[in-house]
C-alpha cells in the first residue's frame, strides 16, 4: 500500500501472493511527483528504483539492508557493518557515500547510536525470528543492532540528520494503519472454510476499510494530534449515518461535520514525554 502522509489519500493498494516480495510489487513501478519525499521500508529497498527517483527529482529516505555495500566517494567498497564499525566511538554520522556495487546510488549515509537496551531487544528479535525459520541469525544483522542507518539523497540544506530521524517516524503511521486493519476490521479473521468465501470476505473489507479510510482523511486527517485507533469506532458507530445520507451531499456533509468535530474531542492522542510521539516530534522539528 502507498499512503499519501500529508493527505491521508491511499494512492496506491495491490493485491498480491501473501508470499510476494515487497520490492516485485507492482506499485513500486510507479512514478511519484517530483519533490515529494518517499519514505521506503527495508523490504522496498532497491538500488534501481531508488536512481530513478532520484533521476525524476524524487527526494527519498530508506533503511538499508544489512548486507548492504557502502563506500566513500572514490573509495573502495566495503561491507556496511565494516564501515559502521571502523567508525568508532561515534555517535551520529552524517556523510556522503555510494551504495551498491556493479549497480550505485549516490546520496548522505545517516547514522545514529541507539541505547543498548535497544540493541539487546533488537538482537533478541533477531535471534527469535532466526529461530522460528530454523536458521542461524545473520552475523551483521545482529551487529547493525547497535545502529539506526538510513540512507536519503535529500541535501542536508534540506533536511537536517533531525528532520531526517522524525521522517523516520511518519514511516511508523502506515504500519499503523496495517495494525488497525488487522485489530478493528479483523481482516485477518474469517468465518468459512470455503476459499471462494474467504477471498470474498477479505476484498468486502477492504472496500470499507478503503472508505473508511476516506472518512478519516476528509474529517480529521489534518489533524496531527488525531488518534487513528480512537477514532476507528466513532467511524464505525456513524457509519449507518453516512451510508444513508451518501446521495445526499448537504445532510452527508453535516454528517461528516459532527463526526469530525467527535474525533476532535474525543479521539486526539495521548501526550507523553518518552518516547514523544510522531506529532510531538514533527512539532518539535517545525519549530526549530
Amino acid at each position: 500500500m502507498q499512503l499519501d502522509v500529508l493527505t491521508g489519500t491511499i494512492t496506491a493498494l495491490d493485491l498480491v501472493n501473501g508470499r510476494a516480495a515487497d520490492r516485485a510489487l507492482p506499485l513500486q513501478q510507479q512514478d511519484l511527483p517530483p519533490g515529494s519525499l518517499l519514505l521506503a521500508d527495508r523490504g522496498f529497498y532497491h538500488l534501481e528504483r531508488l536512481r530513478k527517483h532520484d533521476q525524476h527529482g524524487v527526494f527519498w529516505i530508506t533503511r538499508l539492508p544489512s548486507n548492504a555495500v557502502v563506500a566513500y566517494p572514490g573509495h573502495a567498497a566495503q561491507p556496511l557493518t565494516t564501515f559502521v564499525r571502523e567508525l568508532g566511538p561515534v555517535t551520529t554520522w552524517d556523510c556522503a557515500i555510494v551504495v551498491g556495487k556493479e549497480r550505485y546510488v549516490h546520496g548522505r549515509l545517516v547514522v545514529t547510536r541507539v541505547a543498548q537496551t535497544v540493541a539487546d531487544q533488537r538482537r533478541a528479535r533477531i535471534r527469535q525470528h532466526a529461530q522460528h525459520q530454523h536458521r542461524m541469525p545473520s552475523a551483521a544483522a545482529l551487529a547493525l543492532a547497535d545502529w539506526n542507518v538510513v540512507i536519503t539523497n535529500a541535501p542536508r540544506t534540506l533536511i537536517s540528520p533531525t528532520e531526517v530521524w522524525a521522517f523516520v517516524r511518519v514511516r511508523w503511521q502506515i504500519e499503523l494503519l496495517f495494525k488497525l486493519w488487522k485489530s478493528h476490521a479483523r481482516i485477518d479473521d474469517w468465518r468459512t472454510a470455503n476459499p471462494a468465501r474467504i477471498l470474498c470476505e477479505i476484498y468486502a473489507k477492504l472496500i470499507g476499510l478503503v472508505f473508511h479510510q476516506w472518512i478519516l482523511a476528509a474529517s480529521s486527517w489534518h489533524d496531527p494530534e488525531r488518534s487513528l485507533f480512537k477514532a476507528a469506532p466513532i467511524v464505525a458507530g456513524m457509519a449507518g449515518e453516512l451510508a444513508s445520507t451518501q446521495a445526499d451531499p448537504p445532510q452527508f456533509l453535516r454528517v461528516l461535520t459532527r463526526l469530525a468535530a467527535l474525533i476532535q474531542r474525543w479521539a486526539t492522542t495521548n501526550k507523553r514525554h518518552q518516547p514523544p510521539t510522531t506529532a510531538q516530534r514533527l512539532r518539535a522539528v517545525t519549530a526549530s
